[in-house]
C-alpha cells in the first residue's frame, strides 16, 4: 500500500506508534504536549521500526468532550511539520482526527494517513476530502462516541452495549462503510479496517473480538487493531493504564500470530521486541 513516498508491505505486522499531543488522553494525556518531548518520542518510535506514527490532538477517551477544531489543529500542525521535514522517507505520518478541516491541514503539512475513528459519521464532509486527496484512510468501528462512552469494563457497560454476536456485527459495519467510501470515490488501496476495540464495547466483547479476529480476513483491506494500554486490559476501576503493557504485549502477540496487519502501540521498543522473537521462532529450524 502506498503512502505517500512509501510502500507498506504488509506481508508481516506492522506498527503504528502512539503519540497523542493532549492534556487529557487516557494514557498518556500531557506526557508529549511540548514540541521538543513529542519530536524526541516520535524520534524514538523511528528508531525502534515503526512503520507509522499516528498522532491525535483530540482525546477519544471515554468522556472526553469535543473540542475547536482551530485548537485541535493547533495542537498537530507544527508537530507533523517537522516529522514530515524529518522522516517523510522512513515512516508513515498519521493523523487521527474526525474533522475534515484538521484532516486537510494535516494532510497539507504532510500527513498520508486520516485516522477517523467516526469512520465519516461525525463530519460527513470528510468522505469527499478522502476522495479528492487520495491519501489513507482509517474507518473504525464505534457503537458509542467518545462524550457519551463507558470504560470499557463489564460492569459498567453491559447494560449499555448489547450484541447479537459483535463479531459479526463489527464485520458488518466494517464492510458497510467501506462500500460507502468506495461509492464515495475513495481508492479502495487506501482503506484500512480497524475494530475499535474499547469503543462502545464490554471487555468480553473485545475479548472476543481478538479472539475471533481471523473472521475480519475477508474484508479484502489491511486490518488495524488497537488494544494498547485499554482499560479493558487493566484491574476494575483503574484506568490509568499504567498496569497493562503485559496484557497489551498479549495482544500483539497473538495478534501478529494471526498476521493482523498494523497494531497500534503505545510501547513501540517493545513491542518490536516480541515481533522480533516471534520472528525468529517461526524461522527456527531443527
Amino acid at each position: 500500500m502506498r503512502f505517500g513516498k512509501l510502500d507498506v508491505d504488509f506481508s508481516t505486522t506492522t506498527l503504528m506508534g502512539v503519540l497523542n499531543v493532549t492534556p487529557d488522553s487516557f494514557s498518556d494525556g500531557g506526557k508529549y504536549e511540548p514540541l521538543e518531548k513529542a519530536l524526541n518520542r516520535a524520534q524514538s518510535f523511528v528508531q525502534a521500526g515503526a512503520t507509522f506514527i499516528d498522532i491525535g490532538g483530540e482525546s477519544s477517551r471515554p468522556g472526553a468532550l469535543p473540542i475547536p477544531v482551530d485548537v485541535e489543529i493547533a495542537r498537530v500542525l507544527p508537530l507533523i511539520a517537522e516529522l514530515s521535514d524529518r522522516y517523510s522517507d522512513e515512516v508513515v505520518i498519521s493523523i487521527d482526527t474526525r474533522n475534515r478541516k484538521t484532516a486537510e491541514k494535516a494532510v497539507q503539512a504532510g500527513a498520508t494517513l486520516v485516522n477517523d475513528i467516526s469512520a465519516f459519521s461525525y463530519d460527513p464532509t470528510m468522505i469527499d476530502f478522502m476522495a479528492e486527496s487520495g491519501v489513507g484512510i482509517a474507518l473504525m468501528h464505534a457503537k458509542d462516541n467518545p462524550e457519551t462512552m463507558s470504560w470499557s469494563t463489564d460492569g459498567d457497560a453491559a447494560q449499555k452495549y448489547v450484541y447479537d454476536d459483535v463479531v459479526d456485527e463489527v464485520h458488518q459495519y466494517l464492510q458497510k462503510r467501506k462500500d460507502v467510501a468506495l461509492n464515495a470515490g475513495v481508492n479502495e488501496e487506501s482503506i484500512i479496517l480497524d475494530i475499535g476495540l474499547g469503543f462502545g464495547k464490554t471487555a468480553s466483547q473485545n475479548f472476543k473480538l481478538i479472539r475471533e479476529i481471523d473472521r475480519f480476513s475477508d474484508l479484502g483491506s489491511p486490518l488495524l487493531v488497537g488494544a494498547s494500554r485499554k482499560s479493558f486490559l487493566g484491574e476494575k476501576g483503574d484506568n490509568s493504564g499504567s498496569d497493562r503493557l503485559i496484557p497489551s504485549l498479549g495482544v500483539v502477540f497473538w495478534c501478529a500470530e494471526r498476521n493482523v496487519d498494523i497494531l497500534r502501540v503505545h510501547d513501540v521498543e517493545e513491542s518490536i521486541s516480541l515481533l522480533n522473537l516471534l520472528s525468529k521462532i517461526r524461522k527456527a529450524q531443527n
